[in-house]
């Protein structure tokens, strides 16, 4: 039964969201947007269970005491940002391993994953939910403080962990399973959508937000080499190092070309529930970053700090483009930075004196609407 508007601001008020008046209405829109006869979702009781599909892989599992293994992990359910809202993440973005006390954190592009654990890196598995917080260090350890995680949402993930046997063939074992499980068939259909992302070597993805399969490259009809971002419901950032560094002076002016076919956004992007966007954004000696942002229906000019946690004070957002003119053309941008900087951030705390990297950012996971941009020349 929908919720009067009522109903939805007592509902909003119980679960200790910001009180803001736009935060409000972008909340009330959203959840309009959920209520409309054309809006399509997957229930929380489709998430597969991990023991349905368990009975597969006995004969193959291995003694869990040896040292170098293959593992596969094969994850389900969600956690949620707002069930009111139908906002929720997947394991594939929540999700994160590590090998030891001492080894690294990493995630998958999917929601399954096999990987090797070498001799060298014996040690326990551990398996994390890093959502609604951010990765400080490789090591695992969050930014702030992990009472985030009391407050800032619900749900639960399954994870079955397969040990395979020494000598077991797992592709060729998941790929002839593949029929019986839409999670197997990920899994065998992965590595094969990583390798054809085919992605310039100079290319990488930001560590804390995990690899990804939203990043390919592509060449256009004049033979223009580009990266094409598609968030499919999740996010992702690519990153290239300026080598050398420019200098960040009055007058330096950043071009790019670009083109969005589909925005992956239906309310204002300033918000922690409706932040998905395609953005070209530069980064900075002092850590801190402008990206130049295409919104939905924020003003030309618009400018705000990231609303989600631990970004807020390290990338500012500023919308060039808005509404869905000029979408699906080829479009060329250029911008003083160092204008924009002193407008938008100024100089409180002193200003940068390099460029140090270009960003490409993808983001769908909120709303999960296909969003869709190509990049191409990017340079000053």
């Amino acid at each position: 039964m929908s919720l009067t508007k009522d109903e939805f601001f007592q509902t909003w008020l119980a679960a200790k969201e910001s009180q803001e008046p736009h935060i409000i209405e972008t909340a009330r829109t959203r959840y309009q947007h959920t209520e409309a006869p054309n809006y399509t979702t997957v229930p929380e009781s489709n998430d597969p269970d991990a023991k349905a599909f368990e009975a597969h892989f006995e004969n193959f599992l291995q003694n869990p005491d040896v040292a170098s293994q293959q593992v596969s992990t094969f994850a389900s359910g969600r956690v949620w940002r707002s069930r009111v809202l139908d906002l929720f993440v997947p394991p594939q973005f929540a999700l994160w391993f590590r090998v030891g006390v001492n080894g690294k954190v990493f995630n998958s592009t999917r929601d399954t994953n096999t990987f090797s654990v070498k001799s060298g890196e014996k040690g326990e598995l551990y398996l994390a939910n890093q959502f609604p917080a951010w990765w400080q260090e490789k090591s695992g350890r969050v930014v702030g403080d992990i009472a985030i995680y009391e407050n800032g949402g619900d749900g639960k993930i399954e994870v079955l962990v397969v040990v395979w046997k020494d000598g077991v063939d797992v592709g060729k074992l998941l790929s002839n399973l593949s029929n019986d499980s839409e999670l197997i068939k990920a899994e065998s259909q992965r590595p094969q959508a990583e390798s054809a992302t085919n992605l310039p070597p100079e290319w990488y993805h930001f560590w804390f937000l995990g690899t990804s399969t939203l990043y390919s490259s592509l060449s256009t009809q004049d033979h223009k080499k580009c990266i094409h971002a598609k968030p499919d419901k999740s996010i992702g950032i690519l990153m290239k190092d300026l080598e050398p560094t420019l200098v960040f002076e009055k007058g330096v002016k950043v071009k790019w070309d670009w083109k969005i076919d589909a925005l992956p956004s239906r309310l204002r992007e300033d918000t922690t529930f409706s932040h998905d966007y395609l953005s070209v954004a530069f980064e900075f000696e002092n850590g801190r970053d402008i990206t130049y942002t295409w919104s939905w229906e924020l003003p030309v000019e618009y400018g705000y700090w990231c609303p989600l946690p631990t970004w807020e004070a390290r990338e500012y957002h500023v919308v060039i483009r808005s509404g869905t003119t000029g979408l699906g053309e080829w479009l060329h941008e250029e911008r003083d930075l160092f204008a924009d900087y002193e407008k938008y951030i100024g100089r409180k705390g002193g200003v940068p004196e390099r460029i140090t990297r270009v960003w490409l950012i993808s983001n769908g996971v909120f709303q999960r609407l296909e969003g869709e941009m190509t990049a191409g020349e990017l340079g000053r």
